[in-house]
């Protein structure tokens, strides 16, 4: 009797040691743009277990004190949305047509721009548990694109409407052999009652002696951390403040003696 409590205890020990909860893949968009081309975003939690029960399955929004996505394998009734997700999934989505994987995911149906955030699935066992976090930024592009002019030869003007979250601008020169020489710019950014930003940016440029370093490509980015989204421009200035090469003396004495030639 007390060897089969032994071994009893020894095959629990073990079923225990060697249960196991892996995520092995959270796939979140990075970045979904909020102009009407994609209107669905699916996310899913790829996950195995080893010797191991009760599992839960449950998805938070930044951080783990907002829940807002729960379902218990084979028992679909259990599927619940909370929280951002409320109203917004797809009810007769599945990921896949295994019972016990099914709704380890879901469908987003309506696209808003406060679904920004952090996700995080975790799944739960008797024993085990495992979670992964990523971020998806749903960002509004520019209204009306990029807009980067040099003012009276004096300053550089980049501006950009209507975007969302707030972007970053970044200024340059690029030289003639390609490399950036980064200068820096007064920002003023402004959140409209619709809660997009509108970002203007400037740069003094009469610090640049333009007779003497002859043209010069200024170029203006504003982007969005977090995506893949930029806007890009340049502007190449040619100095003298009439916007005109001047001729070199040489140049300027050959042109004069062919003129005379002619008449």
């Amino acid at each position: 009797m007390e060897k089969l409590h032994c071994c009893m205890w020894l095959f629990v020990f073990f079923s225990f040691a060697y249960s196991k909860i892996i995520i092995n893949e959270l796939s979140v968009p990075k970045s979904i743009p909020l102009n009407g081309t994609i209107e669905i975003i699916d996310l899913d939690c790829k996950f195995q277990t080893v010797n191991e029960s009760g599992i839960e399955v449950k998805w938070f929004f930044n951080g783990e004190y907002e829940q807002i996505y729960q379902w218990v394998p084979g028992y679909n009734d259990s599927r619940t949305a909370m929280g951002i997700l409320k109203d917004r999934l797809d009810p007769k989505f599945k990921v896949t047509n295994n019972s016990d994987t099914e709704y380890r995911g879901f469908r987003i149906t309506d696209i808003v721009r406060e679904l920004t955030g952090n996700y995080t699935c975790k799944i739960s066992g008797e024993t085990d548990e495992a979670s992964k976090t990523k971020q998806m930024v749903i960002y509004s592009p520019a209204k009306s694109g990029i807009n980067f002019i040099l003012n009276n030869n004096e300053f550089i003007i980049c501006s950009g409407n209507g975007l969302y979250p707030e972007p970053e601008v970044d200024f340059y020169i690029l030289q003639g052999n390609g490399t950036k020489i980064d200068i820096n710019e007064d920002q003023n950014i402004e959140v409209d009652e619709d809660g997009y930003y509108n970002i203007n940016a400037t740069h003094d440029i009469t610090e640049y002696n333009h007779s003497s370093t002859g043209s010069i490509t200024f170029i203006c980015n504003i982007s969005i951390p977090g995506t893949d989204y930029f806007l890009f421009k340049e502007i190449v200035n040619i100095g003298n403040n009439s916007g005109i090469p001047q001729l070199s003396t040489s140049l300027l004495a050959i042109f004069i003696s062919i003129l005379v030639l002619l008449y």
